[in-house]
Formats: C-alpha cells, sequence, structure tokens
C-alpha cells in the first residue's frame, strides 16, 4: 500500500522548534513573498511545508480501500457525510452502495442506496464490515467528507 499519511507525528528538535507549524493567517491570504530586486524573499521553512504536505495527504486520502472485513477503515475522529460502497472482485453483481453520516468518535448511521447479495455488518466508529460474501473477496471503499 501506498504512503497514505504525512508527518502526522508531532516531533520537538532539541533547539525547540516543532517539525509542524500552521501556516500563519497573513501566509494563508498572501502567500509567499517572492524574491525582490534587493529583497531576499522569504525561505520555506520546513515547518510550513511539512504542515502543507500533511494537509495536502489528509485531503488526498479521505478515500479509504479495504477488504470487507473493513477494520480501521475509518478514523475514529472524522465527521461527515459518509460514502460507501462495496463489491465482490470476482462477481460485480453482488455490491452494496450506501450513505451516512458520522460524528467524530461515534459509528456512523447508514441508509442503503442499493444492495445486491451483500448487506452491512458490524459497524463501530473505526470499522464496517460487509456481509453476504468473505471478507478477502470483498472490496470496500468508505469516505468522510466534513
Amino acid at each position: 500500500m501506498g504512503m497514505i499519511t504525512f508527518s502526522e507525528s508531532i516531533v520537538l528538535y532539541p533547539d525547540g522548534q516543532y517539525n509542524i507549524a500552521e501556516l500563519p493567517e497573513t501566509l494563508l491570504q498572501n502567500g509567499f513573498i517572492p524574491k525582490q530586486m534587493g529583497v531576499r524573499g522569504q525561505p520555506l521553512p520546513a515547518q510550513y511545508l511539512n504542515w502543507l504536505f500533511r494537509e495536502a495527504f489528509r485531503q488526498i486520502n479521505l478515500d479509504r480501500i479495504d477488504d470487507g472485513a473493513g477494520a480501521d477503515v475509518i478514523d475514529a475522529a472524522a465527521e461527515g457525510v459518509v460514502t460507501l460502497y462495496a463489491v465482490v472482485k470476482a462477481d460485480v453483481t453482488k455490491y452494496i452502495h450506501a450513505v451516512g453520516y458520522k460524528v467524530a468518535n461515534a459509528a456512523p448511521t447508514f441508509q442503503v442506496l442499493d444492495s445486491a447479495t451483500l448487506t452491512l455488518g458490524a459497524i463501530t466508529s473505526s470499522s464496517i464490515a460487509i456481509s453476504g460474501a468473505s471478507p478477502a473477496d470483498v472490496a470496500l471503499r468508505v469516505s468522510v467528507r466534513g
């Protein structure tokens, strides 16, 4: 599986600096100051780049792919609209499509929009199991958009 997170750990270095610093509001509004005649411009601190990449990876990886066991397929702290698709890999006529809503640290609630053979199994704040086929035979995609 490819990298799905970036700089999620906070590190304090011996000189007192952290590896991540959220961008200041003025920088978010105006961007970095470019090099100008007689002015060096603003260097890109590693902390800002770590923050930017972390936030970008969080957005890119809102969709989680798993098998039908669905273990840890959702960030327990996530909150928002949940979309779920699951299909039996060898027989795509067996599927389920559901939508719902998830509150942080709670199990999502779902409305099944369409299904054939597959059903929702056990659901927790971080896991969604699919019933109706062997978990290894199922491809599951879940996304939570806040």
